[in-house]
């Protein structure tokens, strides 16, 4: 019998170990999991009480996440009449707000575990949610369910208490499982040292976020009792659903589980919930199989290969009555000799970005007349400003990106002498997925550093442009931009001098301003010649330019200058764009992240 002492004791942990995770998601302590709560807070409850601006902004706050759910939108089949999405705000018009919540969950998830590699309690959570998720959402599929979103949603916030759990109290998390396996009584063990279960943290976490009561239903604590009834009210069911979910995701994704230990348990879980979920054995494969399928697709669309496989294959392994595959095993599998890898590098990172298969790569189709006063349009329609036309080529997108660090890269490769010919150099579309998917990756590290990560990504618009100079400017104080990185051979030696303000009546001041693209095809014309800085003709010696600035009117907060020394027409695509400000999103947060 528990004493009042006890019961006293166990309220005060569980009192501590709420404040020690809220200060952490407050603090920032984790990426990708604060997220999640905002996520389902805001796009769980009805669409009509929040607005479409709304609920984009919050999805573009992480601009991989960003880039990546529009990708999904164009690829997946959630798009049956092949509308082009360039922007969230687009994805929810065309494909819907509950299918961009679910697809936006899952990519959040499905990044915790990629970028988590070292972190494994962490990084299984992540994967058991997603699981979980999957397999609700195929169970209500199946018995065809018009709440299947909300299937996928409860099981997958069950382990929203444990994820929170593995991130920010990882060393008591490992006394706890210890403890459990000890003694087994997992709910005890917690408790004695957290005060409450994981499903407890989670629901009174995500019960202080406002979700929808149809949602905190679905997150109880489940009781062997809810099943002595004959027929479940929907409520009940959907929690059922999750529950058995997520034992059986338990079960599926434990590799030291023998075929014949994993066919007894998961038996006996049939036996339990069968009868009023309506599934049996054969239902069950058909949960699997579709349950295999999404995730392989979110992994091809998402270009996060290695959690998907691994997931698919133990599915299919339990499915067919074998061992589930190790990580060691998967790691052998799934190794490409360097020459497939080579290969496969711009395929694997292709959707990163994409927002229009039907015009990836592609340039905006340059103004009909002559430029106006020098300066071409770089898409439909054009501002005027004193002779200067500045034009929006896409929706901008914000400038947060999952918290995290960047190794240091290798930055010889600066050199203009090993830039390709044009004729033999890469789409430039195609350099810029494969950047924005290697700074993706390396801002899960733990050095920060703007310039580490600015250099690396003029070197790529240097080689794709094949340009004479790139150079990344950041702002400093008040409107005032430097020159921070660069590619080229000249752009060093006026470092000091590159730069400008944002109120200055120049091309860089309008692009800052007005945080639209600027394309310069002839420098020399003395009609454009008042609003050019001195440095840009009589330093660097250029004479067509590209001005891509990053963030959103009026605070544009990162602008990339690219120039050649030769004049010509130059061009800039609507993907390129959005791909370089999302890279110069993760250049202001690599400087948010060091400190600057």
């Amino acid at each position: 019998m528990t004493s009042p002492t006890d019961v006293s004791l166990q309220e005060a942990r569980a009192r501590r170990t709420l404040a020690r995770v809220a200060a952490g998601l407050a603090g920032g302590g984790v990426a990708g999991i604060a997220e999640i709560v905002k996520l389902v807070e805001a796009l769980a409850s009805n669409a009509l009480s929040i607005s479409v601006s709304e609920m984009a902004e919050l999805i573009e706050k992480d601009v991989v996440v960003c880039t990546k759910v529009i990708s999904a939108a164009n690829t997946l089949g959630y798009n049956p009449s092949a509308a082009p999405v360039s922007s969230i705000s687009q994805a929810i018009h065309v494909i819907g707000f509950s299918k961009i919540r679910m697809l936006s969950m899952s990519l959040l998830l499905m990044e915790n575990a990629e970028r988590n590699i070292g972190a494994t309690a962490q990084r299984e959570t992540s994967t058991l949610a997603l699981t979980s998720g999957m397999m609700a959402q195929a169970w209500a599929e199946g018995q065809g369910r018009r709440d299947c979103d909300e299937a996928f949603l409860c099981a997958s916030l069950r382990n929203f208490g444990r994820l929170l759990m593995t991130a920010l109290l990882a060393d008591d998390y490992r006394q706890a499982q210890a403890d459990a396996s000890t003694h087994g009584d997992a709910d005890a063990a917690y408790r004695a040292i957290f005060g409450t279960t994981p499903l407890e943290l989670g629901y009174e976490l995500l019960k202080s976020a406002n979700l929808p009561e149809a949602l905190l239903l679905g997150l109880r604590q489940f009781t062997p009792q809810m099943l002595d009834v004959q027929v479940l009210d929907p409520a009940t069911e959907l929690l059922v659903a999750a529950e058995f979910s997520v034992r059986l995701a338990q079960l599926v994704l434990r590799p030291s589980l023998s075929p014949a230990a994993y066919a007894e348990q998961s038996r006996a879980l049939l036996r339990q919930f069968g009868k009023h979920l309506r599934i049996d054995l054969d239902t069950l494969n058909s949960v699997f199989e579709r349950s295999e399928h999404r995730m392989s697709a979110f992994g091809q669309a998402f270009g996060l290969q290695a959690m998907s496989r691994s997931v698919t294959a133990k599915v299919a392994a339990r499915r067919l009555g074998k061992p589930a595959p190790s990580a060691s095993d998967l790691l052998s599998a799934t190794v490409p000799s360097p020459e497939a890898a080579a290969e496969g590098t711009a395929a694997g990172t292709e959707c990163v970005v994409a927002a229009n298969p039907a015009t990836e790569g592609a340039a905006v189709r340059p103004a009909d007349a002559a430029p106006i006063e020098g300066v071409a349009r770089a898409a439909e329609p054009g501002l005027a400003l004193d002779g200067i036309v500045a034009s929006m080529a896409v929706e901008a997108l914000a400038a947060v990106v999952p918290a995290g660090g960047m190794a240091n890269l290798a930055l010889e490769k600066a050199s203009p002498a090993v830039v390709p010919t044009p004729a033999e150099r890469r789409p430039l579309i195609e350099i810029l997925h494969e950047t924005v998917a290697n700074c993706a990756e390396l801002l899960s590290q733990s050095v920060v550093n703007e310039e580490l990560l600015a250099t690396p990504i003029a070197v790529a618009l240097l080689e794709g442009w094949a340009a004479d100079e790139v150079v990344i400017l950041l702002e400093r104080g008040k409107g005032s931009f430097v020159a921070v990185a660069g590619a080229g051979t000249r752009w060093r030696e006026y470092r000091a001098k590159v730069g400008f303000r944002r109120d200055e009546r120049n091309v860089l001041g309008v692009s800052a301003a007005r945080c639209e693209p600027v394309l310069i095809h002839d420098a020399s014309d003395p009609k454009i010649d008042p609003y050019l800085p001195a440095w840009l003709k009589g330093g660097l010696q250029l004479y067509s330019c590209i001005i891509v600035p990053g963030g959103a009117a009026p605070a544009a907060h990162s602008l990339v200058f690219a120039g050649w020394r030769v004049r010509q027409k130059v061009s800039l695509g609507m993907a390129e764009t959005r791909s370089i400000r999302a890279l110069l999103g993760m250049v202001i947060t690599a400087r948010r992240l060091g400190g600057l």
